[in-house]
C-alpha cells in the first residue's frame, strides 16, 4: 500500500472528524465551541503554573506560595487560530505529496477543511483503500493495516487524530518532580457517537505507544 506521511496523517484527521466521499471529496472538521479560549494560569510572582479552586488562584510552586491573585494567562480566538493553523501547518504539510484543490469554510462553532482529490490520483487510491470511499467519523473504525506500519507513519496517524478530536484545557497540566520541573499537558479525544472507535483508540494507544 502506498501510505506516506501525509497520507498517515490525512488518514488521523478523518478518523478523528472527518468524512470521505466517492466524489473525491474529504470533509474534515475542527470544532471550537467558544469563540474565546484561555490558556494556562500562570503565577504573577513567579510565572509558576496555576490552578483555580473555589474561585481562588494559587501558585503550585512550593517555595513561591502566592495566592489570591488574578493570573497571568495568553487568550486564543480559536476561529482565527484555526483558521491560521490549517492554511499555514496543515495544508501545506499535506502539499507536500499530495494533490487536490482546497476550501475552507468557518463559522463561530466549526471550521471546514475541504478536500478535492482526482480519484484516480495515487494519494485518493492510498487513502481509501485504506478507510473506504464512504468513510463517516461517526461509524467508522481505525483502519487494522495502520498497526502494520513503521512508528514514524502511526506517529503521524495519532497526530492527525489529536488535531480533529484531540482537546486540551488550561486545567489539564501535570507537574513531574525531578524532571527540570518539567510540565506535561493532559489532551483527552473527543469522540462523537463512535463507541467502538473509543476502545479502538485506547487499545491502539495501549499497544504502540505504552499509554
Amino acid at each position: 500500500m502506498n501510505v506516506n506521511s501525509q497520507v498517515a496523517y490525512l488518514a488521523g484527521l478523518i478518523v478523528g472528524r472527518g468524512r470521505l466521499f466517492e466524489t473525491g471529496r474529504a470533509v474534515i472538521e475542527f470544532s471550537h465551541t467558544n469563540k474565546n479560549i484561555n490558556g494556562i494560569a500562570h503565577c504573577p510572582k513567579c510565572n509558576s503554573v496555576a490552578t483555580q479552586k473555589s474561585k481562588v488562584y494559587t501558585c503550585k510552586n512550593p517555595k513561591c506560595g502566592n495566592s489570591g491573585f488574578e493570573p497571568t494567562q495568553n487568550t486564543y480566538d480559536q476561529v482565527a487560530e484555526t483558521k491560521s493553523s490549517i492554511d499555514n501547518v496543515i495544508v501545506p504539510f499535506l502539499e507536500e505529496t499530495l494533490v487536490f484543490k482546497v476550501s475552507v469554510m468557518a463559522n463561530p462553532s466549526i471550521t471546514l477543511l475541504i478536500l478535492d482529490f482526482d480519484i484516480g490520483e495515487k494519494s485518493w487510491i492510498a487513502l481509501t483503500k485504506l478507510l473506504g470511499s464512504q468513510f463517516h467519523f461517526h461509524s467508522g473504525h481505525i483502519p487494522a493495516e495502520i498497526s502494520s506500519f513503521d512508528r514514524n507513519l502511526q506517529i503521524e496517524f495519532v497526530n492527525g487524530m489529536l488535531d480533529t478530536s484531540g482537546f486540551c484545557n488550561s486545567g489539564g497540566w501535570l507537574p513531574r518532580k525531578g524532571l527540570n520541573s518539567e510540565i506535561r499537558q493532559r489532551v483527552y479525544f473527543q469522540v462523537v457517537r463512535n463507541w467502538s472507535l473509543t476502545v479502538e483508540i485506547d487499545n491502539f494507544l495501549r499497544s504502540k505507544f505504552g499509554i
